[in-house]
């Protein structure tokens, strides 16, 4: 087990790539507390079955009352935090002319404003205690254009500078930051898009050199290795998971 009695906080835990990293940690040995503003039980009982502790915080990343009352909470019940993984986030499927203020103001909260945040209460701990490991899940579609997803895509883009800049100021304290960038993921984030683009999720699978969409447990791997020690001298990596998608 390569996170042997390690203390994790996954965000956006309750389902889909967040559930699998939360499941894959613990199969590791870590206990984790969930995070995420939906109810998470069946991520907790998964945790639970695997022999490890979890427990569920309901937590707005975009609050940081919020967010510093959940960093607390891991404190108080594990003692320390030794991973963080900031998954919460969201898609916004609309073209550049459709997508309102609002939609921008909502994906730039969750998916940059909340890294942020719980980032930075979490490195206030770690740093206290003498190091930990950061991971941020990101996207290929940080560095990638696609249509109707602009706004999206800056989101994303906000994560992997974040990631970047937070791996060197951090450095010093023994805190390693990475991220790993998804490809064209099967999960409840965009099932509804592929439900309704038929075409369009064939036309991924077509793009991608291993002909397949990637899955909950590829992307929930590659956090795992990235929050062991076996990544101990790897920091402001941007790992793509993406079937080589883009490797075009």
């Amino acid at each position: 087990m390569r996170l042997k009695d390690k203390k994790a906080i996954v965000t956006g835990g309750a389902m889909g790539m967040g559930q699998a990293i939360c499941l894959a940690l613990a199969r590791e040995g870590a206990d984790v507390l969930v995070a995420d503003i939906h109810e998470a039980t069946g991520t907790v009982n998964g945790v639970l079955a695997l022999g490890r502790r979890a427990i569920d915080v309901r937590t707005d990343v975009t609050r940081n009352d919020q967010v510093e009352t959940m960093v607390e909470k891991a404190r108080q019940e594990f003692g320390r935090i030794d991973i963080l993984v900031n998954n919460a986030g969201i898609a916004v499927f609309k073209s550049f002319f459709e997508t309102t203020e609002s939609d921008w103001d909502r994906q730039m909260n969750i998916n940059g404003k909340g890294v942020f945040l719980v980032s930075r209460s979490v490195a206030k701990a770690m740093r206290a205690q003498g190091g930990g490991r950061i991971v941020n899940i990101s996207s290929i579609s940080a560095d990638r254009a696609g249509i109707g997803i602009s706004a999206y895509c800056a989101s994303k883009a906000t994560v992997s500078a974040l990631t970047l800049c937070l791996a060197l100021e951090l450095a010093e304290f023994g805190i390693v930051v990475n991220a790993v960038l998804p490809g064209t993921t099967e999960t409840p984030l965009n099932s509804e898009w592929h439900k309704a683009h038929p075409d369009g999720r064939e036309a991924n699978i077509e793009a991608t050199p291993m002909k397949r969409l990637g899955r909950p447990e590829d992307i929930a791997n590659a956090v795992a290795y990235l929050a062991s020690e076996d990544a101990s001298w790897t920091t402001g990596a941007l790992l793509r998971v993406d079937g080589g998608y883009c490797s075009k």
